[in-house]
């Protein structure tokens, strides 16, 4: 007897809970057909100016700039070390607006008479693996204001992987607002890069487009849960992707994929789009009443550099390195003509 009722208890037990089973999966269905309905009859009724306004963050245009209030360190994990590089903490910190700045030589961003110049660029002018002290903004920094005699404020936009485009967009999002005196621009490589596989600014990787379209699901609230992320825990999750999810690592190896640099590449083409953005990088500072310089961009892309060749061939690229030299030498030689045709300053 004693069996059998245990044997009836567990029969009892399990209808009981297939029937909580078919009951939530019955109110599931239910809330799911309802929220169809819903969302259809909304759809006819909605007016189309506010079913515009509820899709209007799934396309944006991206300010690609670092993440703001941050004080960290990078150690250079993915790159080898050399005879210029030494495998330790790099000082990286940031102002409010998402500036580079030395620890030593914070400023206050918000009061526009405290900067003079801000550099625009991609890595070659963010210098992450670079001690803070001698990346070339902090350096000119001191340098001018020892020989004026009086103090001088320098910022740094770069960001790695910007190319000329990124850099007019943060100049027209966030470098006007501060006034600056004079705004420098470097760049060279990263175009060349972007437009030797596409042959232009707006078909690329997410990791380097322009438009940014909002993921399935990353919707308001995952854009809500990011901007309070940044806002209150910046250095946390700098430390967080330095060390588990690097935003270069792994995406460097695959953010080309798809992506070919063309065996067909029209040179004059993109150089000549690579002037028209550098054009118009020029043409937006002189308009709202700001200097605006050029710099060509110091590289190794040399005959008799041996190691910069073999990193290429390494890459099996269809474009040998001898035509990659004749190309980037072409974007510098466009910097040049672009400052002589708009009358200004070059760095060269």
């Amino acid at each position: 007897m004693t069996g059998e009722r245990l044997l009836k208890k567990q029969a009892a037990e399990l209808a009981n809970l297939r029937r909580v089973l078919i009951n939530s999966l019955i109110v599931f269905i239910s809330a799911s057909l309802t929220l169809i309905a819903c969302e259809v009859l909304t759809s006819e009724f909605l007016l189309s100016e506010e079913r515009l306004a509820s899709m209007i963050d799934e396309r944006s245009i991206l300010l690609k700039e670092n993440l703001v209030g941050v004080r960290t360190e990078y150690v250079p994990s993915r790159i080898q070390p050399g005879a210029n590089l030494e495998m330790k903490p790099y000082s990286f910190v940031t102002d409010s607006n998402g500036y580079l700045i030395a620890r030593s030589a914070e400023v206050n961003t918000s009061s526009a008479s405290e900067i003079d110049i801000i550099f625009f660029g991609g890595s070659t002018t963010e210098c992450r693996y670079v001690d803070e002290e001698k990346r070339f903004p902090i350096m000119l920094q001191r340098l001018l204001t020892k020989s004026g005699g009086e103090p001088v404020t320098t910022l740094n936009a770069g960001v790695s992987g910007n190319h000329s485009l990124h850099s007019t967009f943060s100049l027209l999002s966030k470098g006007l607002e501060i006034r600056p005196r004079y705004v420098v621009l470097k760049h060279a490589s990263n175009d060349m890069s972007l437009l030797t596989r596409t042959g232009s600014y707006y078909k690329a990787p997410r990791s380097r487009s322009i438009v940014q379209t909002a993921d399935k699901g990353d919707g308001r609230v995952v854009g809500f849960l990011r901007s309070l992320k940044n806002l209150l825990i910046p250095n946390l999750w700098a430390l967080y992707r330095k060390h588990y999810s690097n935003p270069f690592r792994g995406i460097l190896k695959r953010e080309w994929d798809g992506y070919p640099i063309s065996r067909e590449v029209n040179r004059e083409e993109i150089r000549q789009l690579f002037e028209e953005s550098l054009s118009t990088f020029v043409r937006v500072a002189t308009i709202h009443g700001v200097t605006p310089v050029l710099m060509t961009q110091a590289n190794r892309f040399r005959e008799d550099d041996d190691v910069i060749r073999d990193h290429w061939e390494m890459l099996q690229e269809p474009l040998s390195y001898d035509d990659m030299i004749e190309i980037y030498a072409s974007f510098n030689s466009t910097v040049r003509k672009v400052a002589a045709d708009e009358g200004i300053l070059l760095i060269d």
